[in-house]
């Protein structure tokens, strides 16, 4: 199965964090920085309806907006004065009709009208007086101008009117995006289009050939699916929900024998007693690191391809007996000051050097306790991450030492995957584990993860 990169928020306007000259106003006044947005800043922008008696908005043209093509504008909208305000694609020109608006209260956070042409709307409290709206809209077949509006009302009906020059709403990040859901705000402060990962825990989308035949029982005549992505509507026609296939990201242990540390990894001054001991699970299927009586490093190791710039994590169960753990990725990948270690007997970190990403050490019971390394490699090499015997938690990189032959301690489930996640042990053998879990849930969801 073939998986895409995973999908996440996109934003087809420009320059949303700095309002001064992407987004004109029509007899209205625009002041940036006039109130504390929804995360804590003070970058809200003030629209403040002129005396002119007619409609009093903010405008923006997007370019490259595709007839008979579905778009969600979203913006998050204050009452200053005001407590109406409408969002509109297509000024009337969308190739469908003239009602292609959607009115919101600002004081009760009710969507008070929505337009016919429109597929959907929301609104959305986010307290301290903000809402977050939004319209979703299809485009006809031809379309002469492209166009979102944010209106100024001065009640649930009137969009012609005369301010005073003193009341408005305030505005915020403002989003477009195409198709049905509004997902999770992307401020873009840039002159180009951009594009969030979507997720970076878990999971990953589905975009392969039989997400897009999968069925789904509760879904019914209601539901569309393309791409991996599963549109459910309401019997009349309005979108409700969007889901997405995914995939549980990192489920993989790259590895291969995550539980024969003898025959399978390459030693230096070290012995490897097989299943000489009881593993987490209770078990006979753990080893036992020794090292050997004289100087130098102590360490095992299994080389696998890994790809400059990308994160990979390392793990292993890990109990001492005389001794503590290091782990050392290779010099090549990231310097001398990539390594962490880790306290056997008080199920601490040690000293974690700067060229790691993170590390983590988790008491699974009866001394045993799982350690992992995150890092990011510099270079595109078959290398590996050493797991080294070190005498204190403060030891250096590669640190060496004489050994007496007797102390070591105990190993079992080594994993290695992609990205920055600690992800569940996946015992594996005579080849890497391509144990993949899929799933369905809603995007608002996965956008958020």
């Amino acid at each position: 199965m073939a998986f895409t990169d995973i999908v996440g928020s996109t934003n087809l306007l420009t320059k949303t964090v700095d309002f001064s000259s992407s987004f004109p106003v029509r007899r209205a006044t625009k002041t940036n920085n006039a109130g504390t947005a929804p995360d804590g800043t003070n970058t809200a922008l003030s629209v403040i309806a002129d005396t002119n008696n007619n409609t009093h908005r903010l405008d923006r043209n997007p370019a490259g907006l595709s007839a008979s093509t579905q778009y969600t504008f979203s913006a998050h909208l204050k009452a200053f004065g005001l407590n109406h305000a409408s969002l509109t694609i297509g000024q009337g020109d969308n190739g469908l009709g003239n009602d292609a608006t959607c009115v919101y209260n600002l004081s009760t956070g009710v969507v008070e009208s929505e337009g016919s042409d429109c597929d959907s709307s929301s609104i959305e409290t986010l307290g301290n007086g903000w809402f977050r709206c939004s319209i979703t809209l299809t485009l006809g077949g031809s379309i002469s101008v492209n166009a979102v509006l944010i209106g100024l009302m001065s009640d649930a009906t009137t969009t012609s009117f005369t301010g005073n020059n003193t009341d408005g709403i305030l505005v915020w990040g403002p989003q477009l995006e195409e198709g049905a859901n509004q997902s999770q705000y992307l401020a873009n402060d840039t002159s180009s289009t951009v594009q969030n990962a979507g997720s970076n825990k878990t999971l990953e989308f589905d975009n392969s050939a039989s997400a897009s035949l999968y069925t789904d029982s509760a879904a019914g005549a209601n539901s569309t699916i393309a791409g991996g992505v599963r549109s459910y509507k309401t019997p009349n026609g309005k979108i409700q929900k969007i889901y997405i296939k995914t995939r549980r990201k990192g489920e993989i242990n790259l590895f291969t024998h995550s539980e024969n540390f003898n025959t399978h990894h390459s030693k230096f001054n070290c012995t490897i007693i097989s299943d000489s001991t009881t593993d987490p699970n209770g078990t006979n299927t753990a080893d036992t690191m020794v090292e050997n009586a004289g100087g130098g490093k102590k360490e095992f190791f299994q080389n696998k391809s890994i790809v400059s710039g990308n994160q990979y994590t390392m793990s292993i169960f890990a109990k001492t007996n005389g001794r503590f753990l290091q782990f050392q990725p290779a010099g090549s990948i990231a310097g001398t000051t990539n390594f962490a270690n880790f306290n056997l007997t008080t199920g601490e970190l040690g000293t974690v050097g700067a060229g790691a990403d993170n590390a983590t050490i988790a008491d699974f019971g009866n001394g045993w306790f799982r350690c992992s390394i995150t890092f990011t490699s510099t270079v595109t090499a078959n290398t590996g991450v050493s797991v080294l015997l070190i005498e204190n938690d403060t030891n250096g990189r590669g640190h060496a030492y004489t050994g007496n032959g007797t102390s070591g301690i105990f190993v079992w489930g080594s994993m290695f995957s992609d990205g920055a996640i600690l992800r569940r042990y996946v015992k594996t053998t005579g080849s890497a584990s391509s144990t993949i879990e899929t799933g369905e849930l809603s995007k608002t969801y996965y956008d958020g993860q």
